[in-house]
């Protein structure tokens, strides 16, 4: 830990490398304390915490975490277990970038998914937009047959073909834009589509 970090971690610098020093800005890090992380252009880390803002290189965030990553897998597969278990989910996804070179991948664009259950809310990060990622992340349903709220994405309703016991329910906000679209459209049929969205709101 850098000597600038003094102030709010005494033992910084020459000894920073006491481990007290290291898991206390970990736990900082970890728990919120440090709000806000942006890479500048001299390719190091701004950590933002409650009093100032706190200049980092990467390798004093990058290899804590991943020093502790491992201790994490337990827990992950703990949920994940838990959310097998269950009947019901929600999907979606996004873009996520990741400044990583990854070998055998070209640019920054990964994709951040999300399962939410009744219990659990578990993401995953995945190089592509496929249908791999879901398929695998359901392959230890524990259920014969589980229902799937999502939207229109064409990976869902391909894995719903190829994976028995999958059942779609598209999600009612994209539904409800169809109604809405058709009203524009279509002027004349307004009073009909206002009925649909009514009874979705």
């Amino acid at each position: 830990i850098d000597e600038s970090l003094s102030e709010y971690y005494p033992g910084s610098g020459g000894d920073g490398s006491k481990a007290a020093v290291r898991i206390q800005f970990e736990y900082d890090l970890l728990s919120g304390k440090i709000c806000d992380i942006s890479l500048n252009a001299f390719n190091n880390q701004d950590a933002t915490n409650s009093m100032s803002t706190i200049h980092l290189p990467k390798g004093t965030l990058t290899d804590g975490l991943q020093r502790i990553m491992p201790l994490f897998r337990p827990v992950v597969d703990a949920f994940y277990a838990q959310q097998m278990t269950e009947k019901l989910f929600h999907n979606d996804e996004t873009r996520w970038e990741v400044f990583e070179p990854i070998e055998g991948k070209s640019g920054h664009r990964w994709y951040l998914w999300v399962t939410r259950s009744m219990s659990v809310i578990l993401y995953r990060i995945s190089p592509t937009r496929g249908a791999d990622t879901p398929r695998i992340h359901f392959a230890g349903c524990v259920e014969m047959e589980i229902i799937l709220v999502c939207d229109r994405y064409a990976v869902y309703k391909s894995l719903a073909r190829t994976e028995e016991g999958i059942i779609l329910a598209f999600c009612w906000a994209h539904e409800r834009r169809d109604f809405l679209d058709v009203t524009r459209s279509y002027p004349e049929l307004q009073a009909r589509m206002d009925v649909w969205v009514e009874d979705i709101r």
